[in-house]
């Protein structure tokens, strides 16, 4: 539960709007200033799930797992922040 909060937390930090939690580790964050999808974020060494695995039509809207480490969940956001 600890390491999911921080996570939260730090998508709220980096200025990520949450959309919604599933099942408590998991959430659906849309990048609004971000045009570059799951596949190129891969390409860069962070994985996410593109929104229209779950019925997103958005690009901009990706899922992001919340029990990831901390220090890999902060990299990955970091490295989505500084292409946002």
């Amino acid at each position: 539960v600890e390491r999911i909060t921080e996570n939260n937390r730090l998508l709220d930090t980096y200025g990520m709007e949450i959309l919604g939690v599933e099942a408590g580790w998991s959430a659906v964050v849309r990048l609004p200033k971000i045009d570059i999808g799951a596949a190129e974020l891969l390409n860069r060494g962070v994985i996410v799930h593109p929104g229209s695995f779950y019925g997103i039509p958005y690009k901009e809207q990706l899922v992001v797992s919340l029990i990831v480490p901390r220090e890999e969940f902060s990299t990955g956001v970091g490295i989505i922040r500084q292409l946002a």
